[in-house]
């Protein structure tokens, strides 16, 4: 009978370690998981920035109205989303679950805003060289139905207010006119 109760105990000891190992793994497991999910936006998102970079040095030398001045003067800036990435091609990865936008503002120094989605987690107002310290439920929060590009149709803001709307579509190079040469009489 003793020897019963102590297989019974041994039994119950092991099925309870055991449980416990499970648990610890299951556990380590997501954590591991949820870093690398996080790891994996933090670079989509880099891709992104690096992008509106590329675009924001195409479009300033073309001269658009797309680039904005303040309401007050004194800081310039542009704002393009992931469709207008995408479709001034300036991104090819397929970013179809994404949403958001860039901001890009010249003051004293530059600096580069973002807000996005990629329907698991949503970043707002982060500055870009934040990337790398994203932590969630701080600076990164579990995606909500978010929709951030449709915010910012009419005029966007960031430290100061700009009127002009965020680059969203595909912008066709400025045809700059060349003078028209002199017709030449064939000579006979």
């Amino acid at each position: 009978m003793k020897r019963e109760k102590k297989i019974q105990v041994e039994t119950l000891s092991i099925i309870i370690l055991v449980t416990l190992i499970i648990t610890v793994g299951i556990i380590i497991f997501n954590t591991l998981t949820n870093k690398r999910k996080i790891e994996n936006f933090s670079k989509e998102a880099e891709l992104i920035v690096g992008a509106s970079k590329n675009a924001y040095i195409a479009f300033s030398k073309e001269n658009l109205d797309f680039l904005a001045t303040s309401t007050d003067g004194t800081t310039k800036a542009m704002c393009i989303t992931i469709d207008g990435l995408e479709k001034n091609n300036f991104i090819d990865q397929d970013l179809s679950d994404w949403d958001g936008y860039v901001i890009i503002e010249m003051t004293e120094k530059t600096t580069y805003k973002i807000w996005l989605t990629n329907k698991k987690y949503t970043v707002t107002n982060l500055d870009a060289n934040d990337l790398d310290k994203l932590k969630l439920d701080d600076n990164l929060k579990v995606y909500d139905n978010d929709k951030l590009s449709e915010s910012v149709e009419v005029s966007f803001e960031s430290a100061k207010k700009y009127q002009s709307a965020c680059i969203n579509k595909k912008i066709e190079p400025a045809k700059v006119e060349q003078p028209v040469e002199e017709q030449q009489q064939p000579t006979e």
